[in-house]
């Protein structure tokens, strides 16, 4: 019996803090994320990127999925394999019709959303006015849009891995070292500093 009673209390505990996690991140209006998004912006003079969790960064198969906390800062954003770009509003930018904003989803898998529920997909009708955001594409015009907008800008505002052996395996620091391969000749900034 006290066994039993022990296990119920942990479980019990589990989901208390569960709860409380969930609580402390309580979605904003999306006004909130659009204002953090734009203060942003007037502290850059470059081009932002971000990446949003992917959902195979747990080992455990029962983790639940919670979003990389810069990245949902910004979006409030709470489904994985999504991406942000952020661009300087400049009169480069202005001239060549750049958005100031650009939220990257992954295409809907009718398969897992059977059995992970309905996700956000850049092609559904009313996806810009749900996310917030000016602009929302496929995350396979990632790299491209990247490109292009690094045709314009040098600086590329990134968050970087933690100092450590560790870093270089992280979320951050696996991303970063994809955004060397393909732009090797930005000046790389870290953004940590300036979210906020």
């Amino acid at each position: 019996m006290r066994v039993r009673l022990r296990a119920f209390g942990l479980l019990l505990a589990l989901v208390l803090a569960g709860a409380a996690i969930l609580a402390a991140r309580e979605k904003q209006p999306l006004s909130e994320y659009q204002g953090r998004r734009q203060r942003l912006c007037a502290k850059v003079d470059g081009v932002v990127v971000l990446f949003g969790y992917t959902g195979r960064e747990e080992i455990s198969p029962a983790e639940i999925f919670r979003q990389e906390e810069n990245f949902y800062y910004l979006t409030g954003h709470e489904e994985p394999g999504a991406a942000l770009i952020i661009v300087s509003e400049t009169e480069a930018s202005r001239t060549r019709g750049y958005p100031r904003e650009i939220l990257f989803l992954p295409p809907r898998d009718p398969a897992r959303e059977h059995w992970e529920g309905v996700k956000l997909g850049p092609d559904d009708p009313d996806v810009a006015a749900r996310t917030g955001f000016e602009k929302v594409e496929p995350i396979t015009l990632l790299r491209s849009r990247l490109e292009e907008f690094l045709k314009v800008f040098a600086n590329l505002y990134v968050l970087f891995p933690s100092p450590g052996p560790a870093g270089e395996f992280s979320h951050a620091g696996r991303w970063l070292a994809w955004l060397r391969e393909i732009a090797p000749h930005a000046n790389y900034r870290d953004i940590r500093g300036t979210l906020g």
